[in-house]
């Protein structure tokens, strides 16, 4: 026991057994010379019940050795955000992704949750520019720690280099099994009056205009409140098609390759001259 005694000190992180629960206090035995107390309202959950019982076991940090009552004061909070500053610190220098959630948006970017308040710059949200970013309040990322400044309370994130590694991933795996007249899939990225680009994978693609339909195509937009996509079933091999927008886009490489000529009549005045 005096062993025990001697190697407890203030501010150290040490796991306890809950003896009683109170109505304001939660004691707490840590194995020292008097039981330790934590606030009850550190382990309110947010419907308003208890998350601990008689006989769990939880890790604390010991604030101090003893107050006027006598009892150990410890801080079932203080000790999780300590946990959770190692393993930020952790992933910062392993460069493993962490998994956070937009809270709200401030200035120059993002607030993040990670268990700890974060900050994500606006431009590392994303490879492109996102114009509009309340629609990510609420939703959850993985993102890499890019700054730490624990004295500070300063965590900078960026999705934007989790996309990047993810995407040359893609792209690499979409290089090796691309070839010419393979038919593939993508999702139509952006649209221009001459075409679409299309992402096949980490890498995109141009659809032209003309190649979309053998009988001529308009391009046409589908809204939703969050985002706007755009897709189309490409002619098949044969030379058919609709050209009509569906849930995904299949075309076939032709680089390198001519378009065939039109099979359609010529107007009579087109003939005559």
């Amino acid at each position: 026991m005096e062993a025990n005694l001697k190697s407890l000190k203030e501010g150290e992180v040490v796991t306890g057994k809950v003896l009683k629960i109170l109505d304001k206090e939660v004691i707490v035995d840590i194995g020292y010379k008097s039981e330790g107390v934590i606030d009850v309202e550190e382990f309110r959950q947010v419907d308003g019940s208890l998350g601990v019982a008689v006989g769990d076991r939880v890790d604390v940090l010991l604030e101090k050795s003893e107050n006027a009552d006598g009892y150990v004061v410890l801080s079932k909070d203080k000790a999780e955000k300590m946990r959770i500053w190692d393993e930020v610190e952790k992933a910062y220098e392993t460069g493993e992704p962490i998994l956070g959630r937009v809270v709200d948006r401030i200035k120059g970017g993002l607030k993040v949750d990670i268990g700890l308040p974060a900050f994500l710059p606006g431009s590392l949200v994303d490879i492109r520019p996102v114009r509009n970013l309340d629609v990510l309040r609420g939703q959850s990322f993985r993102m890499r720690v890019i700054k730490v400044n624990k004295r500070r309370g300063n965590i900078v994130l960026s999705r934007k280099a989790v996309l990047d590694e993810e995407n040359a991933e893609k792209k690499k795996k979409t290089l090796e099994d691309l070839e010419e007249g393979k038919i593939i899939r993508g999702v139509v990225k952006n649209l221009t009056e001459y075409g679409a680009f299309v992402d096949l994978g980490g890498i995109d693609g141009l659809l032209h205009i003309t190649d979309m339909a053998w009988a001529g195509s308009t391009i046409r937009r589908r809204s939703s409140r969050s985002a706007t996509s755009w897709t189309w079933w490409s002619s098949s091999s044969t030379g058919s098609g609709s050209g009509s927008p569906s849930a995904s886009s299949s075309c076939r490489s032709t680089r390198g390759r001519r378009r065939p000529r039109s099979t359609r009549p010529r107007p009579a005045s087109a003939a005559r001259s």
